[in-house]
């Protein structure tokens, strides 16, 4: 074998310093301009993703959050008008009520008369407020004789009750006069406990209540705003 033919095979073999630099020149920047490519897609990304919790975050506000409203913190009796004393903003879930009175319409009820006695904790809706006819159509007031032990003993103007009759037979379930009603004004006891209640009711309600015998009835307390 001659010396020549023994250089052509090995410099076939075994790459020159030079080309190999000229390779490694000619990548880098093809994989510069990769990661460059890569990052705008990479902020777009980020973008998107804060893009998406504003927009959850703006509808939880709207669709599940807490709505300011106005709430009663002492009883308020029919035609007495409100103060910014007599009320307090409590957060509730929206659809709660219907007619909530907002926070931000304080300014609009303060100094109106109270349309139905109120009672401490109860939500103030737009029915409650202003100088309607007393008793409201198709409603009427009735008094009660209670005896002692047959009303809650915590019983105020506003308060949200049951009037309970007795039952027509031994045995029997007792009879509802009036399934709700609103007292509107409690008597001073007697030495003996007894109180005169007057109460609102629905007129054939009123007419059960205010036709049963003296001493009879009992109240049932219901829930505020039930």
């Amino acid at each position: 074998m001659s010396r020549f033919s023994l250089s052509s095979r090995v410099s076939r073999r075994v790459p020159s310093a030079r080309s190999s630099s000229i390779s490694s020149v000619s990548a880098a920047p093809a994989i510069a301009t990769r990661r460059v490519r890569a990052l705008p897609y990479a902020a777009a990304g980020s973008v998107l993703v804060v893009g998406a919790v504003v927009v959850l975050s703006v509808a939880f506000v709207k669709v599940g959050g807490r709505v300011p409203v106005l709430v009663v913190v002492r009883p308020v009796q029919v035609g007495q008008a409100l103060s910014a004393d007599d009320l307090k903003v409590v957060d509730i879930a929206p659809g709660t009520l219907d007619g909530v009175v907002s926070a931000d319409d304080e300014a609009q009820v303060v100094g109106q008369p109270a349309a139905l006695p109120l009672v401490t904790g109860q939500v103030l809706t737009r029915s409650l407020v202003g100088a309607g006819a007393f008793p409201p159509p198709g409603f009427a007031v009735a008094t009660a004789d209670l005896k002692a032990g047959s009303f809650p003993p915590h019983l105020v103007a506003g308060s949200h009750v049951e009037v309970v009759a007795p039952a027509s037979t031994a045995g029997a379930p007792a009879q509802v006069a009036a399934a709700s009603a609103t007292v509107t004004e409690v008597s001073a006891p007697t030495d003996q406990g007894e109180v005169v209640v007057s109460v609102l009711a629905d007129a054939d309600s009123a007419k059960a209540v205010g036709s049963a015998q003296a001493g009879t009835l009992s109240l049932v307390l219901l829930p505020v705003g039930s």
